[in-house]
């Protein structure tokens, strides 16, 4: 919808340069001073991402789609600006309160970096296993990661099994989330959305 209102505009309402030939940026909102604000860099970073395979997780962002309403910045920046947090440099998340393949006003939120790294999925080195799962020898050790600058991680324990070792790195993982959240929420910096879907978090 908002494409085609573009294309059939000829009054000047939109800048001209697009960003991946699908971003269009109102011409109020062109000056230089523009791009350097959090809501701008947010918008390019996620255009980037879908249309131009940005970033070393590009594979992660395979059949993703950005919804037509926010392929207009003005659009865009109105709804980044009204989110709780948006001062705070948070990350745009889609993957909490929605599939993870959408980027549109229902399915995303701000989240700040701890928050978001903490409910991403990534992988142990050894593709067999669960995540936070390592084998030592016949039995199975469960580890979770604490101090990401640090690479801090805390042992929860010796397993005959690798579901065992996996069902205690995923409480532990589930009760950290939700008492991190807890905090900022109370602290007036987490959207209530972002609140109720962190707290009933499951992997």
């Amino acid at each position: 919808r908002i494409r085609n209102v573009i294309n059939s505009q000829n009054d000047g309402s939109y800048y001209r340069v697009k960003i991946c030939g699908v971003g269009f940026i109102p011409s109020t909102l062109k000056g230089k001073e523009h791009r350097r604000i959090r809501a701008f860099i947010s918008w390019k970073n996620m255009i980037r991402r879908i249309y131009n395979g940005y970033g070393r997780f590009a594979k992660c962002y395979e059949n993703c789609v950005i919804c037509e309403e926010w392929l207009d910045y003005g659009v865009f920046k109105n709804w980044y600006e009204n989110q709780r947090g948006c001062g705070l440099k948070y990350e745009l998340d889609k993957d909490l309160l929605g599939n993870g393949k959408l980027y549109s006003p229902e399915t995303c939120c701000l989240l700040p970096r701890e928050l978001n790294r903490m409910i991403s999925d990534r992988k142990t080195k050894n593709r067999e296993l669960p995540t936070g799962v390592k084998r030592s020898g016949k039995r199975f050790f469960a580890q979770a990661l604490i101090g990401t600058a640090e690479k801090t991680y805390i042992y929860l324990g010796n397993f005959d099994t690798q579901e065992e070792a996996s069902n205690a790195y995923k409480a532990f993982r589930k009760k950290r989330i939700a008492e991190t959240a807890q905090v900022y929420y109370d602290n007036g910096e987490l959207d209530e959305r972002a609140y109720n879907a962190l707290i009933k978090f499951n992997m």
